[in-house]
């Protein structure tokens, strides 16, 4: 199964990659925009799409929406420190991760977004 992880705070991005990739078997692939990640979301479509919903230009919230429109779309989860801001845009994902969050609790959130699909 493949992740995309859409985060532009190299750090969360590089967290996030090294906890997926060192406790799963799943193939991960980052972008730092939801611009750099929309040609690849219509190659590879990923089985999770996790991003961040503040990015700079075209939004997490935006791009969610495009991935639900794909023929095969994946399961989404929304990250971000803004609380309110993660439960409107709750809609448009599977699950929503606030921030800052522990190790658990991403995996716990990747686990059951995958035994969804």
């Amino acid at each position: 199964m493949s992740v995309f992880v859409v985060e532009d705070d190299k750090d969360t991005r590089r967290f996030v990659a090294w906890l997926l990739t060192s406790r799963t078997s799943h193939e991960v692939y980052c972008f730092e925009s939801a611009e750099e990640a929309l040609p690849a979301l219509h190659l590879r479509e990923p089985n999770l799409l996790l991003t961040d919903l503040g990015l700079p230009g075209l939004s997490g919230e935006e791009l969610a929406q495009v991935a639900r429109r794909l023929p095969n779309p994946p399961r989404i989860v929304l990250m971000s420190g803004d609380r309110g801001r993660l439960q409107e845009a709750r809609s448009v994902s599977t699950a929503v991760l606030p921030k800052p969050f522990s190790m658990a609790e991403l995996m716990l959130i990747v686990e059951q977004s995958m035994e969804e699909s």
